[in-house]
């Protein structure tokens, strides 16, 4: 599973496929790029899976029911990720 460490370093290695895609657009460089961020959204995917049941998070949003404190906690997990991990 991958940590907040991972993330770091395939948002870096995406950012710099990105760079050279700037200085030199070639067909290599734009591939290499959309590896690089097919491979940082499927981390996201499994560490979301890894670290929630979001399906029941949806089956309450959708209904409208109200969430508990650690859901919420979760949701907002969801949504900011790691980001509070850099603050």
């Amino acid at each position: 599973m991958a940590g907040p460490q991972d993330v770091v370093a395939k948002v870096e290695d995406a950012l710099a496929a990105a760079a050279r895609c700037a200085t030199d657009e070639t067909t290599q460089n734009y591939d290499a790029l959309a590896q690089e961020l097919q491979d940082l959204g499927e981390m996201a995917r499994r560490s979301c899976e890894a670290h929630v049941d979001y399906r029941s998070l949806v089956r309450k949003l959708r209904a409208g029911t109200a969430l508990s404190p650690d859901e919420r906690a979760t949701l907002r997990l969801l949504i900011v990720g790691d980001a509070d991990y850099y603050v």
